[in-house]
C-alpha cells in the first residue's frame, strides 16, 4: 500500500533571538513663559504715564533657572479698549552687574509691532535675546513720552504682555 500517510507532530523549535533596539527619540525643547501686566486692565494709558508712573515699573527677575535661556517670542494684549494704528513696543533687559547691581540702561532690546485694530498680537524674534540669572526685564512703548494715542485721540486701557524663553534656541 502506497499513499500519504501522516505521522505525529514533531516538537517545537526554539524561539529565535530578539531584534535590535530602536533609536532614542530626541527630547523636546525646555520652554517656559514669562508675563508682564505693566498697565492694568481697566486705566487708560495715559492717566497711568500722567500719574508720574513709567512703563519700566513693572519688571520680573530672572530666576536661575533661566540663565542662559533666549527670548524667542512674544504674546501680548491691551486690557479694555486698543487702538487703530500699529504700535511698536520695546522688550527690554537691564544686566545684572558683577558688583551685585542691575544696570539702569537696557543692554540689550528687540523691538516689535503690536498690530493696529488688534486687542491681541504675536510674533517671534528673529534675534532672540539671551538672558542671565538677575537681569531684569520689562516692556515699553518709547515714542509721545510713553503715551499712546489712537487715530481719533483715544487712549487704550491696560496692556500686558507674555514672553517665550528657551534653553536653546531652535535652529532653522
Amino acid at each position: 500500500m502506497t499513499g500519504n500517510i501522516k505521522g505525529d507532530d514533531g516538537d517545537n523549535g526554539s524561539s529565535g533571538s530578539s531584534g535590535t533596539d530602536g533609536t532614542s527619540g530626541t527630547n523636546g525643547a525646555n520652554m517656559a513663559e514669562i508675563s508682564i501686566n505693566p498697565i492694568p486692565h481697566t486705566l487708560e494709558i495715559s492717566e497711568f504715564i500722567n500719574n508720574g508712573n513709567s512703563w519700566r515699573d513693572a519688571f520680573v527677575v530672572v530666576p536661575p533657572a533661566f540663565d542662559g535661556w533666549f527670548i524667542i517670542g512674544w504674546t501680548a494684549a491691551f486690557g479694555e479698549s486698543w487702538v487703530t494704528p500699529n504700535v511698536t513696543f520695546t522688550v527690554q533687559v537691564r544686566e545684572q552687574l558683577a558688583s551685585g547691581t542691575t544696570a539702569q540702561s537696557a543692554s540689550k532690546t528687540r523691538n516689535y509691532v503690536h498690530t493696529g485694530v488688534n486687542r491681541y498680537d504675536g510674533g517671534s524674534f528673529s534675534n532672540p535675546i539671551e538672558i542671565d540669572q538677575g537681569d531684569t526685564i520689562n516692556v515699553a512703548y518709547l515714542g509721545n513720552d510713553g503715551i499712546i494715542v489712537g487715530n481719533t485721540g483715544e487712549s487704550p486701557r491696560g496692556y500686558t504682555i507674555t514672553l517665550t524663553v528657551v534653553e536653546t534656541v531652535p535652529q532653522a
